[in-house]
């Protein structure tokens, strides 16, 4: 086991061993010990994941990390972590997950999620995930022998109806404590379980590089945007409606070193979303 440092700069971690951080033991999960580390994953997935989020509003399932994860060809790299107690042993104690996404041929990130268990969200935990994250982001790019770009990740619009357990808006404040950006631009995004369905109800966030401090620019989100919808069955992006409305507004309001021209006061306007999580798209 390794010791991982909260303070300071990210401390650089074995790609896919177990650590410790805290009083938690965290199992890293990826392409080389999926197989072993395959149960635990699936405990975590119905005792953490699918108690947070719900399918039915097009999130991914354990088939799409785990298909990713088994296919070397695959254009997007997964790393999960598991927390919690007596992880290698007969009844592991599961407090958090974490699922880190990065696009290999963009060199580009994405925090795809991170869920805490209700019982464990006041002791720090997710924080300390967050920097597991930003390891595994640059564990991931220096693989791939690439600097990485930059990364994001959307969460739900405090200002829009959700169904997840958490609350947006602290979640929203907790992330740009972290030092995230929320970006002017109207997210919409194809469903994993139907390309002919779109997500709305997001917005995006902007983090600075773990190593640089520096943010993605305008074409860093655009080319992981494209990437997303490429990854969900959409094949040629630049012809659907949502996306390129996604692009002109990311051309628009956002500035070559990543910041927005106009900041909105505490988050961005969305009244031009339709309203609903899911709507239906013309064929």
């Amino acid at each position: 086991m390794s010791k991982y440092s909260r303070t300071g700069a990210p401390a650089k971690l074995v790609s896919l061993g177990d650590l410790w951080a805290g009083n938690y033991e965290i199992a890293m999960i990826g392409q080389s010990n999926l197989a072993q580390k395959l149960p635990l994953l699936q405990q975590a997935y119905q005792d953490v994941y699918l108690k947070a989020f719900s399918l039915d509003n097009g999130e991914d399932s354990i088939h799409t990390w785990t298909k990713q994860l088994d296919d070397p060809a695959s254009p997007v790299n997964y790393r999960i972590a598991v927390a919690g107690f007596d992880l290698s042993g007969n009844a592991p104690k599961i407090a958090s997950m974490l699922v880190s996404g990065y696009h290999k041929s963009i060199d580009t990130g994405y925090l795809c999620y991170i869920v805490v268990a209700p019982e464990y969200r006041v002791n720090g935990l997710g924080h300390m995930l967050f920097k597991v994250h930003e390891n595994s982001l640059l564990d991931m790019a220096e693989e791939n022998g690439s600097p990485l770009r930059g990364w994001f990740l959307d969460c739900p619009d405090p200002s829009r109806p959700h169904d997840d357990d958490y609350d947006a808006q602290k979640r929203v404040d907790k992330y740009i404590k972290w030092g995230a950006r929320p970006l002017p631009i109207d997210c919409t995004y194809p469903s994993s379980s139907d390309p002919a369905l779109r997500t709305d109800g997001n917005i995006i966030l902007a983090f600075p590089h773990p190593a640089t401090g520096l943010y993605p620019d305008a074409q860093a989100l655009i080319d992981t945007v494209r990437a997303i919808y490429k990854a969900y069955g959409v094949p040629n992006p630049q012809n659907d409606p949502a996306f390129k409305k996604m692009m002109r507004e990311a051309q628009e309001r956002m500035n070559l070193d990543g910041s927005v021209r106009t900041p909105p006061a505490t988050r961005p306007s969305l009244k031009l979303r339709i309203p609903g999580r899911l709507v239906a798209t013309p064929s």
